[in-house]
């Protein structure tokens, strides 16, 4: 019998596409766990914890400032530009710390 390595049967990695389209749907959250699940498959458990920590802290904060930011102010910004400012952070970040393994599962 013999083991199977890592090359031979690699762990399918979410693309980026797939963590933009659920960042823009779901919020920094939906794409700190599809990013956890990434780094998990990269055999790194470490920055999958960090990216569920920060995606929760990004949630809150988001939560938190348009509860505190007057109604008034909120009405005259589009509703898309929020998640369209989030869902930027996180297509630069995906790209930054996983677009090399990314790539490499695309080819």
């Amino acid at each position: 019998m013999s083991e199977t390595s890592e090359t031979d049967n690699p762990k399918k990695l979410f693309s980026s596409k797939a963590i933009n389209i659920a960042t823009f749907l779901g919020g920094p959250l939906a794409a700190s766990i599809l990013m956890r699940r990434n780094f998990i498959n990269l055999g790194n458990e470490k920055a999958g914890l960090m990216s569920i920590i920060i995606g929760v802290l990004t949630t809150m904060l988001i939560i938190i400032a348009i509860v505190l930011i007057p109604e008034s102010a909120l009405d005259k910004v589009p509703s898309f530009i929020i998640p369209a400012i989030y869902t930027a952070i996180v297509v630069f970040l995906v790209e930054r710390t996983q677009g090399e393994a990314l790539k490499r599962q695309k080819e």
